[in-house]
């Protein structure tokens, strides 16, 4: 099937949660491959958006309130994408940081700093 076969229909009030919510709607089809522990691994839509339900609760109990910064410490991953939509889903700002994180912690006023400690 091609990749824009199974997407579904962008309208101008969805945001990249709700795409995601859409896509997870079929929860086995592949939605990621990801390089882990020297061979390609497929992850499918429902188990990132699983993950980014989990992370977007973990922000929201830590006491992040909808506005709040939170500042990201990654490289460009699967992982860096997930948290990113799981700061989306809790109504918060995303603050990339690429190698200089007290610098842009500091200047903007993060409330997490965020670094995935998996890769993927």
């Amino acid at each position: 099937m091609r990749a824009e076969q199974q997407m579904a229909p962008v309208t101008a009030q969805q945001n990249l949660v709700a795409l995601l919510v859409a896509r997870a709607a079929r929860p086995d089809v592949v939605g990621a491959t990801v390089y882990e522990g020297g061979a390609w691994k497929s992850v499918t839509w429902g188990a990132i958006l699983a993950e980014v339900r989990r992370l977007s609760a973990a922000l929201v109990a830590q006491g992040v309130k909808p506005g709040d910064r939170v500042a990201v410490f990654a490289g460009t991953s699967l992982r860096w994408c997930v948290v990113d939509l799981a700061v989306s889903a809790a109504r918060d700002t995303v603050t990339a940081a690429s190698n200089k994180v007290t610098d842009v912690t500091e200047k903007v006023e993060s409330k997490v700093k965020s670094v995935p400690s998996k890769a993927g």
